[in-house]
């Protein structure tokens, strides 16, 4: 007797764990007990958002693919506001004295960070753009590149749509380590006009 009174005991055992079931927030689990492994089923509501930690790490996940023309560069000429530390991610952008603004690149994570700049990861056209837009700062009085710096990690990249100066739009014609050729007579145009804005309003000032 005593022994079919613990069979039918350890019976009520199993079949108690194996029919656990939690309920919590619409998530219903199933928990199968096992000194060895153990199995979980989820059963997610539909249109779930997506957790923060989940975005995070998908974004590290593509953060840390390195692509051929991609290198760490130091830059000196971007203004940086207190509170933007090594990790964050910022749109570098410029601004001229007329009141234009454009994003030069985007989306860059600060490798690190002191007194004299910043180390971003950079590839070849980024690194073009940052050169074209130092001279504009260079030749332009009043003009200034910036950072702004994302709120949180799952913000999605701002589009960069700065005009290359000219001299660089026509190096970017034959230089071989570009991957997308981003020359073309339409941008000479713009970048052209841009150019004509700035010069009336630098007259206008003057004269004024």
């Amino acid at each position: 007797m005593a022994i079919i009174h613990r069979s039918k005991k350890r019976k009520i055992i199993i079949g108690a764990i194996l029919s656990t079931v939690v309920v919590a927030g619409g998530i219903t689990v199933f928990v199968l007990g096992s000194k060895k492994k153990k199995a979980d089923e989820l059963e997610m509501p539909s249109g779930i958002v997506e957790t923060e930690k989940e975005t995070e790490q998908e974004h590290k996940v593509t953060d840390d693919m390195v692509a051929d023309d991609e290198r760490y560069q130091h830059f000196d000429c971007v203004d940086m506001f207190e509170g933007i530390y090594a990790g964050d991610l910022i749109d570098i952008r410029i601004n001229f004295p007329n009141g234009e603004d454009y994003i030069v690149v985007s989306r860059k994570e600060i490798k690190n960070i002191d007194e004299k700049g910043i180390v971003l990861k950079v590839n070849e056209e980024e690194i073009l753009k940052m050169s074209s837009a130092k001279i504009d700062m260079n030749k332009y009085q009043g003009t200034r590149i910036y950072a702004v710096k994302y709120i949180n990690k799952n913000q999605k990249s701002a589009i960069s749509y700065y005009l290359l100066n000219e001299y660089v739009l026509t190096l970017c014609e034959w230089n071989p380590n570009l991957v997308d050729k981003i020359f073309s007579q339409d941008k000479i145009k713009k970048r052209y006009d841009f150019e004509q804005n700035l010069v009336k309003f630098q007259i206008e000032k003057e004269v004024g």
